[in-house]
C-alpha cells in the first residue's frame, strides 16, 4: 500500500465494486482514512475537486455511492495535533489545555 498512486487506487476499486456488484452485494458506502492518496481517490471518483460526498456508483449509475472520511481517524489526528504543537489561530494560541487533561 505504501506505493500505491490514487490512479492506481482507483482503477483497483472500481475493479472491486464492479466485482463485488457482479456477486450481488450493493455497496453503498466507500470510507476512509484522510491519507492523501485516498483524498485523491474520492477527487478522481467524484471527478470533482473537492470531492462530493455523493456519486453515481461506478458499478451501477442507477445508485448512488457515498463517500466519506472515518470520522475517528479525523478525530485523533485533531487530538495529535493538539497534544504534539502549538496550534494558532489568527495569531492566537488555541488552548488545549481541557484536551490535555482529557488524554
Amino acid at each position: 500500500m505504501r506505493q500505491l498512486n490514487a490512479e492506481d487506487l482507483h482503477i483497483l476499486v472500481k475493479k472491486f465494486l464492479s466485482e463485488m456488484e457482479s456477486t450481488g452485494f450493493r455497496i453503498i458506502r466507500l470510507v476512509a482514512d484522510d491519507l492523501s492518496v485516498n483524498e485523491k481517490l474520492f477527487k478522481l471518483l467524484s471527478q470533482s475537486d473537492p470531492a462530493k460526498p455523493e456519486i453515481l456508483s461506478p458499478a451501477n449509475t442507477h445508485r448512488l455511492l457515498f463517500l466519506s472520511f472515518d470520522y475517528c481517524h479525523t478525530f485523533k489526528n485533531i487530538r495529535n495535533n493538539f497534544l504534539n504543537r502549538k496550534l494558532m489561530n489568527f495569531g492566537k494560541p488555541v488552548d488545549s489545555n481541557y484536551l490535555h487533561k482529557l488524554n
